[in-house]
């Protein structure tokens, strides 16, 4: 990447746009990134066959609307961050996470930040599904903990341990870095008496080959850290071990893909994004197909 990271903030004006916009310049104060505000404003567009006589006045509210929400934005952003550096603002209309995103595409975001506490008009894991680029979702959490790379060893985890590594180099928050253990196939349960491996001993060469794994990844990184294996499945187990330790940011990957692939590999950091009991940092490796 050439130039300043440029970081937008997706916001409803609401909390989690507060929290969005409040995260996203702080990141740009410390590292100088490039700051933008993108606002969906809703359509007021409207088909009244029954009340012709109202088509001028909406007209009328739709030709004040960008004034207007212009004025409360400024409010806004001045409410969640005083401080800012300068930013560009950007109004957009038609009210959902599309237009979000196709902002964020032309704008050409290095990194996207939602608020992922509810209520809130937009869906961060509809903006996690679909970004181009990686998502932070902000959530409140604690301001300091430990930053949780969540790892399966695929190549779509890749990027993120490595962006989890430069969130800890950054902030100089502690890394663990984190698999979860599958747990042990039904169909095993009970054949010890066929020669089959024994279920306990399975888990213990399970958890022996991925400790052997996440060490050799963690020496990887030059960034001091710990690893952990955990099981109880993935998005319980990773979740579970997040809030123990009083993470500050859960770091995972998905698959830039569309299709039934990105579907199916997705569906772990949305879940974990909406499970998370802190900020989460969704990065995508891209693929073609």
């Amino acid at each position: 990447m050439s130039g300043p990271e440029r970081v937008l903030a997706v916001t409803d004006l609401g909390r989690a746009g507060r929290a969005a916009v409040r995260a996203a310049a702080a990141r740009a104060r410390q590292t100088g990134a490039t700051l933008g505000v993108v606002h969906v404003m809703p359509s007021l567009e409207r088909v009244r066959p029954l009340f012709p006589q109202q088509v001028a006045s909406d007209a009328l509210a739709h030709a004040l609307l960008p004034a207007r929400v212009r004025d409360a934005l400024d409010r806004h952003l001045v409410e969640a961050a005083p401080d800012a550096p300068p930013f560009e603002v950007m109004l957009v209309s038609g009210g959902d996470a599309e237009q979000a995103l196709a902002t964020a595409e032309a704008w050409r975001a290095d990194l996207i930040v939602i608020g992922g506490d509810v209520p809130s008009t937009l869906d961060a894991e509809r903006v996690v599904r679909h970004a181009h680029a990686p998502v932070l979702v902000v959530r409140d959490g604690p301001a300091h903990g430990p930053i949780v790379a969540c790892t399966d060893f695929s190549d779509p985890a890749l990027p993120a341990v490595h962006a989890a590594a430069r969130e800890a180099a950054r902030t100089g928050a502690r890394l663990i870095v984190v698999h979860a253990i599958e747990p042990v196939p039904h169909a095993m349960v009970g054949l010890e008496g066929l020669g089959v491996i024994p279920t306990h001993l399975w888990s213990v060469e399970r958890r022996r080959d991925a400790e052997a794994r996440l060490a050799a990844a963690l020496a990887g990184l030059q960034v001091a850290g710990e690893y952990a294996a955990v099981e109880g499945g993935v998005v319980t187990g990773l979740v579970g071990l997040a809030r123990e330790r009083g993470a500050g940011l859960m770091v995972v990957g998905t698959v830039g893909r569309t299709g039934l692939t990105r579907f199916l590999l997705g569906s772990v950091a949305e879940a974990i994004v909406r499970e998370a009991p802190c900020s989460t940092l969704v990065v995508r490796l891209h693929r073609r197909g």
